[in-house]
């Protein structure tokens, strides 16, 4: 597939909020578990107060490949200018929703698709649990910060 041929839209504040990106965020289970989908829903709000963009998200009715499809069948008709889901759960659903709609921009946390495809980009993290350590005996050595 060859790349877009429209310019993606820059995250910048606008004055209108209907023109302003709008970023759909699909976690792989409730928003507030106080984990990775908490914080990815708090990346999202940061930057929707800083740049001016548009923010939702749409819980998942259960935990299952047919959930999240579905859940992402509800966020298509929203004009999502990228479709953010959370944890290698999703990935099949977005797979399957990604191939039927191309013109749509996915991205999929802790996960890489395979094959890849052409309008979804897949977002792996590394923890160093020695820099997790290093940190916290630092914390230790001095206990004001």
């Amino acid at each position: 597939m060859p790349p877009p041929t429209e310019p993606v839209r820059a995250f910048t504040a606008t004055s209108t909020q209907d023109l302003a990106p709008k970023l759909c965020l699909l976690p792989d289970s409730i928003i507030n578990d106080r984990g990775f989908n908490a914080l990815a829903w708090s990346g999202i709000q940061s930057a929707a107060a800083q740049y001016g963009i548009q923010a939702v998200y749409i819980e998942p009715d259960g935990s299952s490949d047919l959930a999240y499809r579905q859940a992402l069948q509800e966020l298509l008709p929203q004009n999502c200018d990228l479709i953010v889901a959370v944890g290698f759960l999703t990935g099949d659903a977005v797979s399957s929703v990604a191939k039927e709609n191309p013109q749509q921009k996915f991205m999929v946390l802790d996960h890489t698709l395979d094959p890849p495809l052409d309008n979804v980009w897949g977002q792996n993290l590394r923890f160093r649990p020695g820099g997790i350590h290093g940190g916290l005996s630092g914390c230790e050595r001095q206990p004001n910060r």
